[in-house]
């Protein structure tokens, strides 16, 4: 079954050696697509969801992006990416610009070798079930925070709503984090995930 884009980051920071000079298999592995194209050029060419850009502005987390003439990494979020360096034989989160004006940004997929790898969230207004439970933090944020950092007990939906199951993985967190699980984002547990990168 294809990895979400959270499970495809969460993968990719596992893999820190290997696939030099083999960009698009190191990405379609994190996200457990099958070989189909045999060049990142080849696999831009065919993506029938690409978005061209020159900025990382906008580029949704765990995405496929493309650089130069024939090169693909995994967007990272923050303006990084997890790459491959032939060079190295290492695999290592970097800054996007940092390969220079010969690999500049060409732009993201919303699929990869034919399989979609991520689903655009809905244009239509965030709603917000229990408002005062969410503490007047971004839903969407923390559950995509919540999904990247901790994608062992964190599988939400990015819709916005403070509902069940945002409330149970909250209550896990609180939990783990030693503050009292009431499910509720208070000062305490705004503080702790924002510790762990979440917020």
């Amino acid at each position: 079954m294809t990895r979400t884009p959270a499970e495809a980051v969460a993968y990719a920071k596992t893999i820190t050696k290997g696939y030099g000079g083999e960009c698009l298999k190191f990405v379609r592995t994190c996200f457990d697509v099958p070989a189909k194209y045999e060049t990142a050029a080849d696999a831009r060419e065919h993506a029938t969801k690409f978005h061209a850009t020159s900025s990382t502005a906008g580029i949704p987390v765990g995405v496929p992006i493309f650089l130069g003439v024939n090169h693909v990494a995994l967007y990272m979020g923050g303006g990084k990416m997890r790459t491959t360096n032939s060079k190295t034989g290492k695999v290592s989160t970097v800054p996007v610009t940092s390969w220079g004006s010969e690999y500049p940004l060409r732009g993201w997929s919303e699929d990869l070798n034919g399989v979609t790898v991520y689903k655009a969230n809905s244009n239509a207004p965030a709603k917000t079930t229990n408002t005062s439970a969410a503490g007047g933090v971004d839903v969407r944020k923390l559950q995509r925070g919540l999904n990247l950092v901790f994608p062992a007990y964190s599988h939400l939906d990015v819709d916005g709503v403070y509902g069940p199951k945002t409330t149970a993985v909250v209550k896990e967190f609180q939990k783990r984090s030693g503050i009292k699980a009431t499910g509720k984002i208070d000062a305490a547990t705004k503080a702790a995930l924002k510790k762990v990168g979440v917020l």
